[in-house]
């Protein structure tokens, strides 16, 4: 049996590469990382250098993670139950964490603002 850890990302992988096969390789490409956290530091006018690189590269590193999700949306076909399980556990261990740092660091809230409830069925009524 294969593991839907190994599976998924392989997945990911090849969905990215019949996509976009000039730019799929962006997807775990640490110098393409660095590239995009510069441009983020460079587009950002909160706080000092340091501060906007880190947002950078808590926009950043979670990149495979938002690639599964994507791929995700476009392919869910290609992906088995246990293969999109092992997808969104990974996501959920690594994304949330990045993206309420780079909030706090740009002084946006992090409330819940799911806290009172949220009514699924709305979405199943469009």
């Amino acid at each position: 049996m294969s593991d839907p850890y190994k599976t998924f990302r392989q997945k990911t992988k090849d969905i990215w590469r019949r996509m976009s096969p000039d730019k799929s390789g962006r997807i775990d490409d640490h110098l393409a990382q660095r590239q995009i956290i510069e441009k983020i530091a460079g587009a950002l006018d909160t706080g000092n250098q340091k501060t906007r690189r880190d947002v950078g590269f808590h926009m950043t590193d979670w990149i495979y993670d938002a690639a599964f999700v994507l791929a995700l949306h476009l392919h869910p076909e290609e992906f088995t139950d246990e293969e999109i399980k092992a997808g969104i556990d990974c996501f959920l261990a690594h994304a949330p964490a990045h993206v309420i740092a780079a909030a706090r660091q740009t002084d946006h809230s992090t409330d819940d603002i799911f806290s009172d409830g949220y009514d699924n069925d709305e979405i199943q009524k469009s």
